[in-house]
């Protein structure tokens, strides 16, 4: 399986069903840490915390903590 390929048949996962699309946010969502929110990195990660339903206080912010 080419890298080409591999990339296509997410793509065709993702096309499937809208619920995917979900999926896939909700994975990287849980997995990569939250960034600065200030940052772009921060903004690209809003949207795809918008994407994997996180909403309100699903997830921290990437803000320092209350000590």
């Amino acid at each position: 399986m080419t890298v080409i390929t591999f990339l296509q048949a997410i793509l065709d996962w993702l096309q499937a069903d809208p619920a995917h699309v979900v999926v896939a946010a909700s994975a990287v969502a849980a997995l990569s840490p939250t960034p600065d929110p200030g940052s772009v990195a921060g903004k690209l990660y809003k949207v795809i915390d918008l994407l994997a339903l996180n909403v309100l206080q699903a997830k921290d912010s990437g803000g320092k903590p209350n000590a």
